[in-house]
């Protein structure tokens, strides 16, 4: 088999304190492809799920769903003045100029022996709750050079100081930038690591 045809094994898990780790690995579901989320919501008349290019782009991109509602209302010198539902959100100073910066404070690791790229991006293709408050931060790097977590640090708009989670939403993408299929495995976080 050659390396393009073997799969390519993307190792993850939660990232969260090891005293919080088994409560909040029972409260998010493992990531799923957003492929199948889109195809459970279709019809065979949809052209779009039908769509090599679509199906091509979204070959190894995945998501995680929120467990939970949750509602953040911040000052504009990033105090938190207001949280509702999982008491999980961290101001931070700005990222950008006019626009307040908060952490939903669940985070995930993943990692690969083969270079790859992972890539963050907002739940583009779905409608969700968070996007009337702000945006998701993006960014891309190799998981197989660099162990670190992503995290869900959303960018508020400007004028605005407050955003909302649903339950149910997609919490973002992750998309791995290879031909090669994707393998999930699950590990589980120490303290070493």
């Amino acid at each position: 088999m050659s390396d393009d045809s073997k799969p390519l094994i993307v190792y993850w898990s939660i990232c969260a304190a090891i005293e919080n780790y088994n409560r909040v690995n029972l409260m998010w579901e493992p990531p799923v492809p957003v492929i199948n989320l889109m195809i459970d919501k279709s019809t065979k008349e949809d052209d779009y799920i039908r769509c090599f290019a679509m199906q091509k782009m979204l070959k190894n991109t995945y998501t995680v769903i929120h467990p939970s509602d949750s509602r953040v209302i911040v000052s504009s010198n990033s105090q938190i003045l207001k949280q509702e539902g999982l008491d999980a959100w961290i101001a931070q100073p700005p990222a950008m100029p006019n626009r307040l910066r908060l952490v939903y404070d669940f985070s995930w690791i993943f990692f690969a022996e083969e270079p790859v790229l992972i890539q963050q991006t907002p739940p583009y293709l779905h409608n969700t709750a968070d996007r009337t408050g702000g945006a998701l931060a993006s960014g891309s790097y190799d998981i197989s050079k660099w162990f670190r977590s992503l995290t869900f640090d959303y960018l508020l708009w400007e004028g605005k100081n407050e955003i909302s989670i649903k339950k149910g939403d997609p919490a973002a993408y992750f998309s791995f930038l290879t031909e090669r299929k994707v393998v999930l495995k699950q590990f589980e976080l120490n303290e070493e690591l």
